[in-house]
């Protein structure tokens, strides 16, 4: 059973707002107030008209086959110490519903007719909470009637109230926090506040002795059902002399008797023209039956505005019909291409998927070989300064041994070098010395 009362929205989820200051009716002296249940002190107060709870009451028990329901009015006001707290003065019943064991539905014509029923009201009364039956089903808030006062009566001081009238149990409920809770849920209540005037004390108990007590709502007048009582057996006076009261008594005794002849023979004796005349009697009565209809039908049909306006209707009605297949066409070939688009974007995220892990792995080599580069430099910072002092030793004495090497390797080619060609200077020096003198010897001759 999933109870899923369907409203129109009211209103979304909201703050708690600011109240007017109110009068609570148990301070009200033309006012009596009782209690029904165990009342907390921790809960908002919630009052109730005698004749609105009777009148919802009446209206869970006038049907147990189906879930009924609908809207409770009144007002909320904050108290002098500026606690909050409701009063439910009227209700509006549900009409042109669509109802089952389980499920109860409103309809765009019930809000229509609540509205309209709603701007007859005093204007200061506003929509407080809603009302609907569990036929069997016992007290609780399904999971579909969480999501109706959580999106539709959100309000801190909308409440509920569902009535099981097969069980004969009924239970409020109402906006409250719990401990740990960072939000208000709406739970059970642990009672709440019947009133009425003062002159109507004594219906004011009786009817709160009802509600408070198992069973509780079985014995109203208004929604008991009624039931065939039979006539009082007569009583007999009884005076004067014995013999005229036995034969009093005899005489009522043979009374039945005499009766139930008369009835035999008339019932054999009337069998076979009973039998004849049955079926006359019930065709007679399907006659009567079709002519009401017949005259319910046009009666219909002239509250409609006649045949043609009928026959219009009907018309629009089957080019709404069509236009919204068409719609529904529609709607059904975008569905494919959404899906299809779907089915792309699906391939193309998977590529993505795949590039991603692709790349992933890539990241993650350059990832590795900069932690090697990081560590290598790392070292380098802190032993490089010493390895590259020595490197710049050994390599200078390298290079001095090597220089070294070639220096004398180049002193003695030198000298390997040199002595043949002093070798020769010197013996030119000796060939042309001669010659020198004889040019001198002439030079002294002359």
């Amino acid at each position: 059973m999933d109870g899923d009362i369907q409203f129109k929205p009211v209103s979304a989820p909201v703050a708690r707002r600011s109240l007017p200051r109110g009068v609570r009716p148990d301070q009200d002296a033309q006012l009596m107030v009782a209690h029904v249940g165990a009342v907390s002190s921790a809960e908002m107060p919630v009052f109730v008209d005698l004749d609105v709870m009777r009148d919802m009451v009446a209206h869970a028990y006038s049907n147990k086959k189906v879930e009924l329901g609908g809207v409770m009015l009144g007002q909320s006001f904050t108290d002098d110490d500026g606690k909050p707290f409701v009063v439910i003065s009227d209700c509006l019943r549900a009409q042109h519903y669509q109802a089952t064991r389980g499920s109860f539905k409103f309809t765009h014509q019930t809000w229509s007719a609540i509205g309209r029923q709603l701007s007859r009201r005093r204007p200061e009364l506003r929509i407080v909470g809603w009302y609907h039956t569990h036929p069997g089903w016992t007290v609780f808030l399904s999971p579909m009637d969480l999501f109706i006062c959580e999106n539709f009566f959100s309000s801190p001081e909308d409440v509920a109230l569902v009535i099981d009238p097969c069980n004969d149990t009924a239970g409020w409920f109402q906006w409250q926090k719990s401990a740990g809770q960072g939000r208000a849920t709406m739970q059970p209540s642990a009672g709440f506040h019947l009133f009425a005037h003062q002159l109507r004390r004594d219906e004011l108990n009786y009817f709160r002795k009802l509600y408070d007590k198992e069973p509780v709502m079985n014995d109203d007048p208004r929604y008991i059902p009624t039931s065939t009582v039979g006539h009082a057996s007569p009583t007999i006076l009884v005076g004067g002399q014995r013999t005229w009261f036995d034969a009093t008594i005899v005489f009522l005794l043979l009374i039945p008797v005499i009766l139930l002849s008369a009835i035999a023979w008339q019932h054999l004796g009337s069998g076979v023209r009973s039998a004849d005349s049955a079926q006359a009697v019930a065709a007679q009565n399907l006659t009567g039956e079709n002519q009401v209809l017949r005259e319910m039908m046009q009666t219909m049909v002239a509250a409609e505005g006649g045949k043609d306006a009928l026959i219009q209707e009907f018309t629009d009605l089957s080019h709404r019909h069509q236009m919204l297949q068409a719609n529904l066409a529609g709607q059904l070939a975008r569905v494919d291409a959404l899906n299809v688009a779907r089915g792309e974007a699906e391939a193309v995220v998977a590529e993505l998927q795949a590039s991603k892990l692709a790349d992933s792995g890539t990241i993650a080599g350059l990832s590795d070989q900069v932690r090697r580069l990081r560590d290598s430099n790392e070292w380098l910072s802190k032993n490089g300064s010493v390895g590259v002092s020595s490197d710049t030793t050994r390599g200078r004495v390298w290079t001095l041994l090597v220089g070294a090497i070639g220096g004398v390797g180049g002193v003695f080619l030198g000298m390997f070098f040199y002595k043949p060609i002093r070798t020769e200077q010197r013996g030119l020096k000796l060939e042309t010395e001669p010659v020198a003198t004889e040019d001198n010897s002439r030079e002294a001759l002359v």
